[in-house]
């Protein structure tokens, strides 16, 4: 795992290297999985981890939607199939409206 999450954090610094070098700006979006809605990050914290990797990428934006998709799971009961295709970390097209809308919404 953390040889995983070394390789993430170096593929980002160097796509931050190349979007700096082509006058490009990098933003990073996250979202939780299914599983992470339910478990928690006790674990580990994505949300920290991608923070953290924005400081260190020195990307333009960190989009963060975890807040977005909990106070959906809190809303609503069938929150599980309403964002994520049916056994599948994949969106629906309600969570692919969601992104859309919080993207443009910030921009």
């Amino acid at each position: 795992f953390s040889k995983s999450i070394k390789i993430i954090e170096q593929n980002i610094i160097e796509i931050s290297s190349l979007a700096k070098k082509n006058n490009a700006d990098l933003y990073l979006i996250i979202l939780p999985w299914p599983e992470t809605l339910v478990f928690g990050q006790d674990v580990f914290n994505w949300e920290k981890f991608a923070d953290d990797l924005c400081t260190k990428s020195n990307c333009n934006k960190l989009l963060n939607l975890f807040d977005d998709f909990r106070a959906i799971k809190e809303k609503n009961e069938k929150w599980l199939h309403l964002i994520y295709i049916k056994d599948d970390v994949h969106l629906t097209k309600f969570g692919n409206n969601l992104i859309a809308n919080k993207v443009v919404s910030e921009f």
